[in-house]
């Protein structure tokens, strides 16, 4: 690179980043547009549950399959059906298990009915899902720092592409067709331009998501290397845990506060999440997740919250063709600042 100028060693490096790490993104990107009919594709995926349709009765029917198989659980999860799944899914967790991805028991019921079906097993659209940031057939931690990477590597190709093309709007509107190597950059740069925004706030927004890994110093020096004490913190909002003795009480009826979060939250409740469902009223916490990530991102901690609005422009930059999408990020923005 000697003898280069600033904009010939942008050149240089805007070529050999793209041309190293391009295939790698051309999958994370294709999977990560893909993930977002994950439910579609699953569901497609398993034809158990194309007779299923939906009811108000849904979450009657769950309750009462939770009461039957897992009374004396620490916690229930109701996923509700939708347009876009129309799958009726419980979950539980057994006293004193961990309550994490991958635990407890999950059971798959037709929404119509209760009954339990026997679904095909398929990772279906998760799959697409899980690859987008962890890639295939090696561990999680490697490939979320590969994926991080390259992601870094993709905001260089960005700055480094917009300081070489000293003419950058200019040749936005200049192809030159049937010129062999020349037609095939003027194609490269208006599509470049026209896709900028885009390019780079999914970018940025990829490498927000990946922060506490990629960037945890000051969480590790605030926590003495703690991690998990954090996420711990992070998770119970700052409340200090509680014990409370009380006698055992019948559940609350769920039909008025469903009615009430739908008549609230313009997409409905996804899942109802009851912790402690059976000992004690006192100790008996209901939370409801709307379809619209953005719901209960005004009782979230800030850097929570900070957090879910990443996620949520990192959706959203790839969601403006399809109405349907769940997030909406403006609401969660303004908490962040």
């Amino acid at each position: 690179m000697n003898g280069m100028g600033f904009r010939q060693s942008n050149a240089w490096l805007h070529t050999w980043v793209g041309l190293l790490l391009g295939w790698l993104l051309y999958a994370v990107f294709l999977t990560g547009t893909l993930s977002f009919f994950q439910d579609e594709i699953s569901y497609w995926m398993k034809p158990e549950l194309h007779a299923a349709t939906p009811g108000p009765q849904s979450t009657e029917l769950a309750l009462q399959q939770l009461q039957q198989r897992a009374a004396d659980a620490q916690l229930w999860q109701i996923d509700l059906p939708d347009e876009r799944d129309p799958e009726l899914q419980v979950q539980w967790f057994a006293p004193g298990e961990r309550i994490g991805r991958g635990g407890g028991e999950r059971l798959t019921l037709d929404s119509a009915s209760g009954e339990p079906l026997q679904v095909r097993e398929t990772r279906g659209g998760g799959f697409l899902y899980r690859f987008h940031f962890e890639l295939y057939a090696m561990p999680r931690q490697t490939a979320r720092w590969i994926v991080g990477i390259a992601t870094f590597v993709m905001l260089v190709a960005i700055v480094s592409g917009v300081v070489t093309h000293k003419k950058i709007f200019k040749d936005f509107f200049t192809f030159r067709p049937a010129k062999g190597q020349r037609s095939w950059l003027d194609a490269h740069n208006a599509t470049a331009v026209l896709a900028l925004p885009f390019h780079f706030m999914i970018t940025y927004s990829g490498l927000l998501l990946l922060m506490f890994m990629l960037m945890p110093w000051g969480v590790q020096s605030q926590y003495q290397g703690n991690m998990q004490a954090f996420f711990s913190e992070l998770r119970s909002r700052g409340e200090a845990p509680t014990t409370v003795t009380a006698e055992p009480a019948p559940l609350t009826a769920l039909a008025p506060l469903l009615a009430d979060a739908n008549a609230r939250w313009e997409r409905g409740v996804a899942s109802i999440r009851i912790t402690q469902p059976n000992p004690t009223p006192l100790r008996r916490k209901l939370s409801c997740v709307s379809r619209a990530a953005t719901a209960c991102c005004s009782a979230a901690a800030p850097s929570d919250c900070c957090s879910m609005a990443s996620a949520a422009l990192h959706w959203s930059s790839r969601q403006i063709a399809r109405r349907r999408w769940p997030v909406r990020f403006i609401t969660c923005f303004p908490v962040c600042t």
